[in-house]
């Protein structure tokens, strides 16, 4: 597994650059944010751009030149902030000048996205005992991909996205295990987006679908899908469960985000985000353990969750059903750094023979599930 020779936060940048020039590459939107946050006061030697016709112009008194400009810098005298979104592509352009400190704005500008970097840099050894864990080469391919994008700041996924593959529902979930009476937990249930995409796949082989979402504005659309879906011949037992999950029965400050397209979280869950969503509305949910709300002789097939970085709590409080039932698994992993290790060496401390797959299906780096079989 591949990891950057810089761990990007801003604390580090301060660190390596405090006796070295600024070089900043990339004259856009997100160097002008830079430059009126972070760097704000701190003296930029030049900005690199690949647009020949900046070269020579100037923003905010800083000349902006060629990026030829840098085969004649010694490596070890300047640190370089990639202040463009195009991270990868920068950054193989840059290692064709040498081996220079390279960072990424688009990190450092970001709490949420600098915590997330942090947490994997800081956790190289668990990442790549979980690389080692999947159990094909194109899980191996995605999950160290999604890392190192992660880590410097790529926005591009799209390049990892197996269109083929529903989210969700991994090809190898029925390889040698056709569905039959199906229950499934599906915990973030949102709408009933999911809900209407097992219910599509599975017909008449879903038996029943505990979908657990909290927050009363998502219940009441939820409501009308699962009326909906009632009424088909074929139709599966469908059983609201308005509670968030977690690892015990409580109750817990809730963001309602109702501004943005970004989902809601809870707030303890999702320190990290807490300032990226300081307008968000507040609001107390209920929390419950699925081990203590679905009946011990409920088999369950599947469980989803794609519940704010609530997941790992979430799988802790679930730990009777998946060793008693060792349901098929779709969890996400993209919410926090942590997760992206902690997730699947749980997993595995719960049922060893699991099976563990990653996929991703956003073009950024939304929605990268990781997926346990038998």
């Amino acid at each position: 597994m591949k990891f950057p020779k810089n761990l990007n936060t801003l604390a580090s940048f301060n660190a390596v650059a405090s006796n070295k020039k600024i070089v900043l590459f990339g004259g856009g939107n997100l160097c002008m944010k830079c430059l009126n946050t972070f760097l704000q006061g701190r003296d930029i030697s030049y900005i690199v751009d690949n647009n020949s016709s900046l070269t020579g112009t100037k923003l905010y008194g800083i000349d902006i030149v060629s990026p030829d400009r840098l085969s004649q810098e010694n490596t070890s005298d300047i640190v370089i902030l990639i202040t463009s979104i195009f991270i990868k592509a920068i950054m193989a352009q840059i290692e064709t000048y040498g081996n220079f400190d390279v960072f990424s704005g688009r990190i450092l500008i970001n709490t949420q996205f600098n915590q997330v970097a942090y947490d994997l840099f800081e956790h190289q050894k668990e990442l790549e005992q979980v690389e080692g864990m999947l159990c094909d080469e194109i899980s191996r391919h995605i999950f160290s991909e999604c890392v190192y994008r992660r880590l410097t700041g790529e926005k591009n996924f799209s390049d990892l996205q197996l269109k083929a593959e529903p989210q969700y529902l991994l090809h190898s979930f029925h390889q040698n295990d056709p569905p039959k009476n199906e229950i499934i937990i599906d915990c973030g249930a949102y709408t009933g987006d999911t809900l209407k995409k097992f219910v599509d796949v599975y017909e008449n082989t879903l038996v029943r679908y505990y979908a657990f979402e909290p927050t009363t504005d998502s219940l009441k659309i939820l409501e009308k899908a699962v009326h909906h879906y009632s009424q088909r011949n074929y139709a599966p037992n469908i059983i609201i469960m308005p509670y968030g999950v977690l690892d015990e029965e409580t109750t817990v400050d809730f963001a309602l985000v109702t501004e943005r397209s970004t989902p809601n979280f809870i707030i303890n869950a999702r320190k990290s985000a807490i300032n990226n969503f300081w307008d968000s509305n507040r609001c107390h949910i209920k929390t419950v353990k699925l081990d203590d709300v679905i009946p011990a002789d409920e088999k369950i097939t599947l469980i989803k969750m794609d519940i704010e970085e609530s997941e790992y709590p979430a799988l802790l409080g679930a730990e009777r059903i998946i060793k008693m039932y060792k349901p098929r698994l779709a969890i996400s992993i993209y919410h926090s750094g942590l997760d992206y290790f902690r997730v699947a060496l749980l997993i595995k401390r719960f049922v060893p023979e699991y099976k563990l797959a990653v996929r991703h299906h956003h073009k950024t780096h939304y929605d990268t599930v990781l997926y346990a079989y038998i």
